[in-house]
């Protein structure tokens, strides 16, 4: 059986330096299912090996078939990788799970890959010189695609491996709203999302002001410089209804801390720019898990078919919301009927139980490194 390296090093950017979101879904994941190949997570134990990096990447590049990594944009790694896949000739695959050539200047990481910095131009030769690249959507395929015709004597033409759901990992029991005479909106998500949170807030202000029985919580991504940004429309008795949750240290808590949350409601606010339009459905699929209704903004990952497998129906496995009167409205109707809500997170439950889950796409993957290991 042929042996496949996941180089996991999401570990870096959490606090307890386990997998992040991403590494989980594009790495230990996938991982978890495929059969046909010997899959090997190597993360910070890597740092441990014993020897200096070209006895490391040696060491990688002889016992494996093929290395995966993601974005790598430390010059020492990225060119011992490059270097040892060629002399080796072993596929050097990249996995994308977002577009870092378009990070809007609010994002956080706009301070590593703004246009002329170091990280990108190393992120950008990395990438040149990889042998294969797989993504999460098609508009990074297509993205990338366009990048590689331009930056690249050989074109790479990207494989789109989406992302999927495994409830295994969702095992927890939802801790419903029991107050009848209180509905929770609820999001989740990481300090990238300043931007398409400020998209949705009209929306929510005007609804805060509707409902006097409306509280939000927002779990993870919001730091103290966020707050008056957001909040600056609310009134003093609308804030007292907000709630700001600190999020988990890395993704492996994540699950269970969601399954505690009493949200009645989630949202999925994204801006409709290139950036946001690469990413994938995982927001929803999650709130499905525990059978949350969602409005979700009408950008690509969220009401487009995705190899032919729907995302959300609007109305039926959710909402989707182009400006703030829909926002309103879609979330007005969630709001006033509880009927409708236990209709349309059943209806989400169902479609990802039937339509999303990785075991019924893991032969995606190893069709893909079929391809490459031929």
């Amino acid at each position: 059986m042929k042996k496949i390296a996941f180089i996991e090093n999401t570990w870096n950017n959490t606090k307890d330096k386990q997998y992040s979101g991403v590494g989980y879904y594009r790495l230990i994941q996938p991982a978890k299912y495929i059969t046909k190949y010997q899959i090997d997570i190597i993360g910070k134990e890597i740092k441990d090996w014993p020897g200096d990096l070209a006895q490391i990447f040696t060491k990688l590049f002889t016992e494996y078939d093929a290395v995966v990594t993601k974005a790598v944009d430390n010059p020492q790694a990225a060119s011992a990788l490059c270097f040892m896949a060629n002399h080796f000739k072993k596929p050097l695959i990249v996995d994308l799970d977002d577009n870092y050539f378009e990070v809007r200047p609010d994002q956080p990481g706009y301070k590593y890959y703004h246009p002329g910095s170091q990280k990108k131009g190393i992120l950008s030769a990395y990438l040149s010189l990889a042998t294969h690249l797989i993504v999460s959507t098609q508009p990074l395929a297509d993205y990338y695609e366009k990048w590689s015709k331009k930056h690249n004597k050989k074109k790479i033409v990207p494989d789109v491996l989406p992302n999927c759901h495994d409830f295994a990992e969702f095992k927890y029991s939802h801790r419903k709203n029991a107050d009848r005479n209180k509905i929770i909106i609820g999001w989740q998500g990481s300090t990238t999302h300043l931007g398409d949170l400020k998209l949705v807030m009209p929306a929510l202000k005007i609804l805060m002001d509707r409902y006097h029985n409306l509280h939000l919580e927002f779990m993870g991504g919001i730091e103290l410089y966020m707050i008056k940004e957001l909040f600056d429309q609310f009134t003093d008795e609308m804030f007292n209804r907000v709630k700001v949750i600190g999020g988990t240290p890395s993704w492996k808590k994540y699950p269970r801390a969601l399954s505690r949350r009493k949200w009645d409601i989630g949202i999925c606010p994204l801006i409709n720019d290139e950036f946001n339009r690469n990413k994938s459905h995982i927001k929803w699929m999650e709130y499905a898990t525990f059978k949350i209704p969602a409005v979700a903004s009408k950008v690509y990952p969220y009401y487009k078919k995705i190899q032919g497998v729907k995302t959300i129906t609007d109305g039926k496995t959710g909402f989707l919301a182009s400006n703030t009167n829909q926002w309103v409205k879609k979330l007005d109707k969630l709001i006033k009927s509880e009927e409708l809500r236990d209709k349309i997170g059943q209806n989400a439950y169902d479609h990802i139980q039937k339509e999303w889950r990785i075991q019924d796409h893991i032969y995606k993957w190893e069709k893909v490194f079929d391809k490459i290991l031929k």
